[in-house]
């Protein structure tokens, strides 16, 4: 005799790249920086000359754009599905709209999105360097 045969349920794929189609803001805090902080040289880096953090779990298309938290504008990123993972996975070389690195410190990001409608979220990372990097 199985006393679970009485229930039952539909397990349904997640939807992601081009089949989204709205964005709720329970979706916008999901978003996460991994990993946070950034520690050069983590397991998230290929090599010594390959700094990258990943922004997770965005919409299909939309930008973000990094300051330094005295509000100097860092750098500027723009996607569409094209660009992302398979789970809304974007990667950031680190790098700032001149080609520097990042230094040591906290940074803030704010993404914008038109996806279906205009929502926006913010949040924060950190880098930490060693002084030989």
């Amino acid at each position: 005799l199985n006393r679970y045969s009485d229930y039952t349920g539909v397990v349904t794929a997640g939807v992601s790249g081009t089949g989204i189609t709205a964005v709720t803001r329970s979706q916008l805090d999901s978003i996460r920086v991994v990993p946070n902080p950034f520690v050069a040289f983590s397991t998230f880096q290929t090599s010594i000359d390959e700094s990258r953090v990943v922004f997770t779990h965005l919409p299909p298309r939309g930008s973000l754009r990094i300051y330094s938290v005295s509000g100097q504008f860092i750098q500027l990123l723009s996607w569409t599905t094209a660009d992302l993972g398979s789970n809304g996975d974007l990667h950031y070389n680190l790098r700032t709209r001149e080609g520097t690195d990042l230094a040591t410190g906290m940074y803030i990001w704010v993404l914008n999105t038109d996806v279906g409608g205009r929502r926006q979220a913010r949040g924060k990372f950190v880098v930490i360097r060693s002084r030989t990097n």
